[in-house]
């Protein structure tokens, strides 16, 4: 029998605190008490015994959700095995939440499997269908890879209410750091994760409003995966947010506006976290190890200020220090000073003193990792003075080390009176090479005054060109030359002038090396130098062979993780990586940011390898692995540079990218937008990597339909590219690539053809066979060839790039998926229609499935797949 729900949050406040009364009775005499008590008001008799019966039944009452359930009857839930809801059919029971019972669902229809999670709810209030249907298209777009997709959902044919989702196998968030046995860095880092997704959802207008353990699985690869967003919110019966005591929740990890029936905002999610965080950290609860009454948990949530997590740290268990790889000392010392104000900070009682946002909360928590003065801590000089030296415990041991030496020179200062004429005539020798390099600087910027350039404006770049000229009226100083030569083909190189750049750094190569021989730091860096330059001449496997010569170099001069092994590790990994060699680039990128990490200063190349190991994993189609990364990058990147600055440009530029590939266009706009206004301010009109920037921003432009404008933007960055680069650029060939497909999409057939031709023979002679440039180049060709009813011709291409790809790429990336398409589509011309039909199917299914749902590129696959169907003369899914 159906009872009705409790409509408002006073009926549920005096539910709450006649149940614990009860509880404070022998267990026989409880029901009878409620009964009596509650005898004129059978509603609300009906609710508390309810909530009695689920409180007797769980493990732990506190950790359930408030919320009205059937019974839990094992043989009610399991005869709805079988039965199909929707497009699917129930296989079996995965268990039993606070809001239903969940199963495992298969879809039976559209011609493929599907695997999900179906949460039924068999007791709801008749308008929960209708607020369903209204609001699931909210929940349903929140696309973020730790957050699991809402499908669909509705009203079953017995008036049940279900919810179909990603199914997700993972571990309980603590369940998952006790079994690894995560350190407390570990724990945040992954937290963090947590948050940036919380914070996603916030910024989609969703409030999550239930947020525990439970809800937070943790893939096998370490991947956090939040549960039930925005299903707490359907659930409400209150219908208004600030009905809350009548809807799901759960008491333990419930905010004090919640459990007080206030109005619900972002920061009740903030205060959820941050129970959830002390959890993590100590493996207690914020409100005590017992297990309170619900009247006293109602106070402690609402009035007792929760204990320090570095005092509760004290009563850890020697299993949860364990968890923790620690021990009861080594634990409090952790977590006393920041750790304990970012935690109070969020478990505030008033929610305009908590962090404003689950960013905020983040971002304060990545700020204590790199040991810089977080937001929850007064910012007073001896705490930033800490910090400092914390950050740069390399300088402080030199400076003490100086001192001693101070003090140890003074009393033998008698013995060192022979060295001192040398130690002058060295003074002398350098003070003659700083008056030739002040001479040769004044002398450069004098060029620049109104009566030198008689009224003419000079640019940098012409200031530089009379520095080269003049550069040899310097002594005949190999190493002063040297430093100057260094200087000024550096500066070419970064102003894009890589053929200016290219003799003053070799000269400044030789010089080097004549005056200190191949093994000193200076020569390594003028070849390192050179290295770069053939980079970004495109000259790979030349700058490739430069950089492990660097590399063998700098691992005799240095010790083992020394900051220069890092930065040629993570040159070379970026020459592999550009090559398609990803494998060997992965390990060459993890190895230097290891390395980084335990840098005592955080090193530059921590947040470019961070960058760079994402960019591979996006490339690999591992988007849930790479987003983090690039977020972690960016963080890093605005903290060091602040704003403006070309590594900030490079990495939202990245992040917009993964977006545009998980059809997040808005946000993936904005960011590329932002990148390219960045790069003109910076790097000026001209410059190479404003063309990659305008390149990138052109294919969101072909994504989102304006073809004018990415024509404009594309043939730009083409442009920019053949001008600064020349031709034969490596990177010239994705811009020949985006504009083919302009040209495609205007229906320029034979000029999008000419240009995909250009493109594949410049991408083979500079990447080879094995780059996915090429691979991806030659499909497209087909493609094109494929439209213009030319299928013999893009035969034997089709099967190139087919083999290609899948050798380079995994068997569910969706460029694989694209060729093997395209293969299906010529094989299917050819009549060959029982091997082409599993190549279109399983590639459909595969982009319809991705998360870039808005490319043109679904649009046409959809196209292969009608014609094959139409030329067989059958229905989609019907047998051969």
């Amino acid at each position: 029998m159906n009872h009705p729900f409790p409509s408002t949050p006073e009926a549920w406040r005096r539910i709450h605190q006649k149940v614990a009364e009860a509880l404070d009775l022998p267990p026989g005499d409880r029901p009878g008490f409620l009964r009596r008590e509650l005898e004129d008001e059978p509603d609300l008799a009906q609710g508390a015994l309810d909530l009695l019966a689920a409180d007797e039944q769980a493990d732990g009452f506190l950790d359930r959700p408030v919320a009205r359930l059937p019974p839990d009857d094992p043989k009610d839930r399991k005869h709805l095995i079988g039965l199909r809801v929707g497009a699917f059919r129930l296989c079996g029971v995965l268990g039993r939440g606070g809001m239903g019972t969940v199963y495992e669902g298969e879809r039976v229809d559209e011609g493929f499997q599907q695997r999900v999670a179906i949460k039924i709810i068999h007791r709801h209030r008749p308008d929960l269908a209708d607020r369903f249907r209204r609001e699931r298209q909210v929940l349903a777009a929140l696309e973020h890879p730790s957050i699991a997709r809402l499908y669909d959902g509705g009203t079953s044919e017995d008036g049940s209410l279900y919810f179909v989702m990603e199914r997700v196998d993972g571990l309980p968030l603590d369940t998952y750091c006790d079994r690894h046995r995560l350190e407390i860095r570990e724990r945040i880092e992954l937290f963090c994760r947590v948050c940036d997704a919380v914070d996603y959802a916030h910024r989609c207008l969703v409030v999550h409003r239930d947020l525990k353990p439970s809800n937070i699985l943790v893939t096998a690869e370490g991947n956090p995966k939040l549960l039930d967003f925005g299903i707490a919110k359907l659930l409400d019966t209150g219908g208004d947010a600030t009905q809350t005591l009548d809807g799901p929740m759960t008491p333990r990890y419930a905010s004090p506006e919640q459990v007080q029936g206030t109005a619900i905002t972002t920061v009740t999610d903030t205060y959820a976290l941050g129970v959830i965080f002390y959890r993590l950290l100590t493996g207690a609860s914020p409100y005590g190890t017992t297990e309170p009454t619900p009247v006293e948990l109602h106070r402690a949530i609402v009035q007792t200020p929760p204990a320090r997590p570095s005092d509760a740290a004290g009563d850890t268990s020697p299993a949860d220090l364990a968890a923790r790889r620690s021990s009861s000392s080594a634990l409090r010392r952790r977590l006393l000073g920041d750790l304990d104000n970012i935690v109070l900070k969020a478990l505030r009682k008033e929610p305009g003193r908590r962090y404003g946002s689950a960013r905020e909360l983040a971002d304060d928590l990545r700020r204590h990792l790199a040991d810089l003065p977080v937001r929850a801590r007064p910012d007073t000089l001896a705490y930033r003075g800490a910090k400092w030296l914390r950050r740069n415990r390399l300088v402080t041991l030199v400076s003490g080390t100086l001192l001693v030496s101070l003090v140890v020179f003074s009393i033998v200062t008698t013995v060192q009176a022979r060295r001192l004429k040398a130690e002058r005539d060295m003074a002398r020798s350098e003070k003659l090479r700083a008056e030739q390099s002040a001479a040769f600087l004044q002398s450069l910027f004098e060029s620049s005054q109104p009566g030198r350039s008689r009224g003419e404006e000079l640019t940098v770049r012409q200031v530089l060109d009379r520095g080269a000229a003049h550069i040899d009226q310097l002594s005949g100083d190999p190493a002063q030359q040297a430093a100057h030569l260094s200087t000024l083909g550096t500066a070419y190189r970064e102003l894009g002038l890589y053929d200016q750049a290219a003799p003053l750094l070799q000269r400044a190569y030789r010089r080097r090396r004549e005056a200190h021989g191949a093994l000193h730091p200076k020569v390594v860096q003028d070849l390192d130098s050179l290295s770069a330059l053939r980079y970004y001449q495109g000259d790979l496997l030349a700058a490739e062979s430069l950089q492990r010569q660097v590399l063998d170099l700098r691992r005799q001069l240095y010790p083992a993780g020394h900051e220069e092994v890092v930065t040629s590790l993570n040159s070379l990994a970026v020459l592999l990586h550009t090559r398609s060699q990803l494998d060997e680039a992965e390990g060459f990128y993890r190895q230097a940011i290891d390395m980084a990490r335990k840098l005592p200063e955080e090193h530059p190349n921590l947040a470019r390898g961070i960058g760079n190991l994402a960019g591979l994993l996006h490339s690999r189609g591992d988007l849930e692995g790479a987003e983090p990364l690039y977020r972690e990058a960016l963080t890093m990147s605005r903290l060091r540079h602040g704003s403006d600055h070309p590594d900030i440009a490079f990495d939202l530029s990245d992040l917009g990218l993964l977006l545009l590939d998980r059809g997040e266009l808005r946000q993936a706009e904005a960011l590329l937008r932002e990148s390219v206004a960045m790069r003109r301010k910076v790097l000026g009109d001209r410059h190479p990597d404003l063309a990659t920037g305008l390149n990138n921003l052109g294919s969101l432009l072909l994504v989102i339909g304006r073809t004018v404008e990415a024509e404009r933007v594309v043939v730009e960055a083409l442009e920019i590219r053949l001008e600064s680069l020349g031709r034969n650029h490596p990177k010239v060939p994705k811009s020949l690539h985006t504009l083919a497909t302009v040209r495609t999409v205007q229906g320029d057939l034979p000029g999008a053809e000419k240009l995909l031709r250009d493109a594949l023979e410049i991408a083979l002679a500079q990447l080879g066979e094995g780059s996915t440039t090429t691979h991806l180049t030659r499909t497209d060709l087909a493609h094109l060839l494929l439209l213009q009813d030319r299928a013999s011709e893009a035969d034997a291409l089709s099967r190139q790039a087919l083999d290609g790809m899948s050798a380079a790429l995994p068997p569910d990336h969706p460029n694989v998926a694209w060729a093997g398409m395209v293969r299906g589509a010529i094989l299917s011309e050819q009549g060959r229609h029982r091997e082409a039909e599993p190549l279109l199917v399983k590639g459909l299914e595969t982009l319809t499935e991705g998360r870039q749902p808005n490319r043109p590129r679904l649009a046409q696959a959809r196209a292969l797949v009608a014609k094959h169907f139409e030329g067989t003369g059958r229905e989609r899914g019907t047998k051969t």
